[in-house]
């Protein structure tokens, strides 16, 4: 006779389903500003009267230092905790895209989309982490 494998019930308290749901809308949030840096290129490169080429590296930048910075994070928020590293990392991303809202010049506008906000996946350690046992 064969024994039957246990059956595990995990308690999760009602809270994953509003985890995921915040967890697709950071997505949203972040990848569209991404795909509408694409979209305003030219009309940034009028106003900032540089060429495309400078542009299309700042956004390159941006998404290259966060894939860079990943594992940062998660090395962080292992010491320290997900929670302050996910509100840091978000204001970070805040701070940085207000400040090149505000920006007459290219090279502000390249420190504060690549240095400032590209830190935003700051925001995310505990995805690219494995749990704890």
């Amino acid at each position: 006779m064969m024994a039957s494998p246990k059956k595990h019930v995990y308690q999760e308290g009602g809270w994953g389903w509003v985890v995921v749901f915040a967890a697709c809308v950071a997505e949203f949030i972040v990848i569209g500003s991404l795909k509408a840096f694409g979209v305003l290129i030219t009309a940034m490169k009028d106003d900032f009267d540089t060429g495309l080429w400078i542009i299309g590296s700042i956004n390159s930048l941006h998404l290259g230092v966060q894939f860079i910075l990943t594992p940062v994070a998660s090395v962080v928020a292992r010491k320290v905790g997900g929670r302050p590293v996910i509100s840091f990392g978000g204001f970070l991303f805040g701070l940085g895209v207000a400040l090149s809202a505000l920006t007459h010049h290219i090279a502000f506008l390249a420190v504060t989309i690549i240095a400032i906000a590209g830190k935003e996946n700051l925001e995310k350690p505990k995805l690219s982490m494995e749990r704890k046992a």
